[in-house]
């Protein structure tokens, strides 16, 4: 029976990563009998996220919702997928808002979800990475504030609209419709990975049965992707009342990239730990209220007689992490702002001045040849008439 591995994240669990890797190794995976669709796409989101179709929402020209076209699109890309596994005997499918679904949709997608793979004679099993709670809540933070987020990290973690971390409760539910058995629950903790490199994404690879070895790539590791944090992070999050400053549709703004440059080039003045934007009893109380959850998910779905899920320590506080930024602070990274991007405008000057002095430079060569353009079409068959009669002796 063919097998589908349905990866649902949740996110800050290097969703992206896995994603990109895969996407990467796409041809290789075929040849070892993995399908990994890219052209279930929908919408703006990427193709390496080939499982939006399944939550997609789509609205009709009035606005309302419009499910003819959510189950159109459900059964289009459910018979591609049947018909990929006349060549292929497993698939992956990866898409982390999957993990964040609202209670009441939960339970009513899981169970059309089963009801279309046992319909289809098709094996599946379901793949999530948990984080600790404090350290997902804190890149989660971060992420809203390089896009949009102006609340203050206390503010936000006491809101509303933080992930589903009340793992336990969220696992179950799946399991009760897919079944305790076809559930993979991994802890996104670099000590409990494994695979053959035991990193992330050998240990995705073994979720899926394969060994992550010479015959796949790994993506390099980029400076470009470093991620904002400390007085930088705060300065964006201050700066996000100004709309223009914000970043649009997924894309960074011009600001977050300039903040990014500093901060890289200022790395040996920046101090930002996993523990930066909580206390170290903040992180204990934060994660009291999670225990029991965590317990019994390591117990039932890790079978773990300890009940350790988690097995990172908290760190103790760091003296030089600062938590809350002055006037004086902000003031600071502006002028940082300021003088990088008067920076970047005289390079740009000096660009263009350079590039002027290539125009001049083609203009000239571009006039000379059309001066031996013309005396060639006017001046030369005139000489060369002269030069005829004068061999012939005629005036």
């Amino acid at each position: 029976m063919p097998t589908l591995y349905l990866h649902i994240g949740m996110p800050k669990t290097g969703t992206s990563y896995i994603q990109s890797t895969l996407k990467l190794n796409y041809e290789k995976l075929k040849e070892k009998g993995y399908a990994y669709p890219l052209s279930l796409k929908v919408g703006k989101y990427s193709s390496t996220r080939n499982a939006r179709f399944l939550i997609q929402k789509y609205v009709d020209e009035n606005g309302k919702r419009d499910k003819e076209k959510e189950q159109e699109i459900w059964d289009t890309y459910f018979d591609r997928i049947s018909s990929l596994f006349k060549t292929y005997d497993k698939m992956i499918l990866s898409e982390e808002g999957i993990w964040n679904l609202g209670a009441k949709r939960d339970k009513k997608f899981w169970k059309k979800l089963k009801s279309e793979l046992d319909s289809r004679n098709i094996d599946y099993k379901i793949i999530a990475y948990v984080r600790r709670q404090d350290l997902f809540a804190q890149s989660h933070w971060a992420q809203k504030v390089r896009e949009y987020e102006t609340r203050e990290f206390k503010e936000y973690i006491n809101g509303k609209n933080i992930m589903r971390l009340e793992y336990y409760t969220r696992v179950k539910t799946i399991a009760d419709i897919m079944g305790k058995e076809n559930l993979d629950i991994r802890a996104y903790e670099k000590q409990q990975w494994g695979g053959t490199k035991n990193n992330l994404v050998s240990d995705f690879f073994e979720a899926v049965g394969l060994e992550f070895n010479e015959d796949f790539q790994e993506l390099e590791k980029s400076t470009s992707n470093i991620s904002l944090g400390g007085v930088y992070l705060d300065y964006k999050r201050y700066m996000n009342k100004y709309p223009e400053l914000r970043s649009v549709n997924g894309r960074k703004s011009y600001l977050h990239r300039i903040l990014t440059r500093l901060m890289y080039e200022k790395a040996s003045d920046f101090s930002f730990s996993k523990n930066n934007l909580m206390t170290y009893d903040e992180t204990v109380a934060f994660l009291d209220k999670y225990k029991e959850e965590n317990e019994m998910l390591a117990k039932e779905f890790l079978g773990r007689d300890d009940g350790v899920l988690f097995k990172d320590e908290i760190p103790e506080d760091d003296p030089l992490a600062k938590r809350e930024y002055t006037k004086d602070d902000y003031f600071k990274v502006s002028c940082d702002v300021v003088c990088m991007l008067s920076d970047e405008i005289e390079k740009k000057d000096e660009q263009i001045e350079e590039l002027r002095l290539q125009i001049k430079e083609l203009n000239d060569t571009v006039n000379q040849q059309q001066k031996t353009i013309d005396w060639v079409t006017t001046s030369f068959p005139k000489k060369v008439i002269r030069k005829i009669k004068g061999i012939f002796g005629i005036k």
